[in-house]
């Protein structure tokens, strides 16, 4: 459990020295649940 925490708080370290991937990553993933959901909602209605 220990390892487990120090790799967690070295990701966090990494991650907040590039926020610029961070807001990448963010910002793919919000787009990627939102076509995701908005493909799901257009077949609910054709069905």
């Amino acid at each position: 459990m220990q390892l487990w925490l120090e790799d967690l708080r070295y990701a966090l370290r990494m991650l907040r020295k590039n926020v610029a991937l961070v807001l990448v990553i963010l910002a793919s993933l919000a787009m990627g649940i939102g076509a995701n959901s908005a493909i799901f909602i257009a077949v609910l209605q054709l069905v």
